[in-house]
């Protein structure tokens, strides 16, 4: 039940895509157990203005703390509001019963607020013009009116919750299993987290501390492939939206996820793929 449900929100959400509105879901937390390794993949910016800022080493770190943040905000109705760098988006909480279930991110849009482009400014000062570059052409400066938005989101909400009471009726199972979801769960969002840096099995195991040689069994058993290759294709599954949405160049997408060598990146794209980084963006 769980996996139609998923099945819905993602089909949903590359609908809204075609449509011109970029979503994305953040801050579930455990609330979602035992299905949140699936969540993980709709908690990113596809943006190539954020791709940037989470592989520039002036901003390390920035946007995972200020997601981190969100969950402290208690919201309770929607806002139009600007990160750190200046890119702005709707912040929609969805709560149920009381609850707060997640945040919902309508994002890529630019200069509707002064602060907006003051932070952007700042921000071009610490990572250069290619950031300024990014802002400009990849970001809008007309974003819908909230009625719009509340009007696409509605759907979307009504997924969320059905998924939430779905996977309350489960969790108690859950937990009765095995740890190892859990762990892997974790080691997912670690990934998520950090793809853009030079990260390894060793870096994920004292994060969790948990020794490298379970952690590997782990993977095995809950993802069938892996650390690094989960690592390496979380990598690619990233490029690949990069390439279809953005008019980054393929040393800046390689740099942005993760890898320091354009070649080896086309390489490891082409493994995985079966074509070069190239030949997909011209096929797309």
């Amino acid at each position: 039940m769980t996996n139609n449900i998923i099945h819905d929100i993602e089909k949903y959400i590359e609908f809204l895509k075609l449509k011109g509105y970029t979503v994305s879901l953040s801050t579930f937390g455990d609330r979602f157990t035992p299905i949140t390794s699936e969540l993980i993949n709709f908690d990113i910016h596809p943006h190539a203005v954020c791709n940037y800022l989470k592989a520039n080493p002036a901003t390390k770190g920035k946007c995972v703390r200020n997601k981190q943040n969100l969950e402290n905000l208690h919201m309770k109705h929607p806002r139009y509001c600007s990160c750190y760098a200046g890119v702005e988006e709707y912040l929609i909480p969805i709560i149920f019963d009381g609850i707060f279930l997640m945040y919902l991110h309508i994002s890529g849009y630019r200069n509707n607020f002064e602060i907006s482009k003051n932070r952007m400014n700042h921000i071009t000062e610490l990572c250069g013009e290619r950031f300024a570059e990014l802002y400009d052409s990849e970001l809008s400066d007309v974003p819908p009116s909230l009625d719009t938005v509340l009007s696409f989101i509605t759907p979307l909400e009504y997924m969320i919750v059905s998924l939430y009471n779905t996977c309350k009726k489960e969790r108690d199972y859950f937990e009765m299993q095995n740890t190892s979801r859990n762990i892997y769960t974790q080691a997912l969002q670690f990934i998520q987290d950090n793809y853009m840096h030079d990260i390894s099995c060793s870096d994920i195991s004292k994060k969790l501390q948990y020794s490298e040689s379970y952690l590997r069994s782990v993977f095995k058993k809950e993802g069938n492939m892996s650390v690094q290759a989960k690592i390496n294709s979380y990598r690619i599954d990233i490029s690949k939206q990069m390439l279809k949405s953005t008019s980054m160049s393929i040393t800046e997408i390689a740099f942005a996820v993760g890898y320091k060598d354009s070649n080896y990146f086309s390489s490891a794209f082409k493994k995985y793929i079966g074509i070069s980084p190239l030949a997909y963006r011209k096929s797309v």
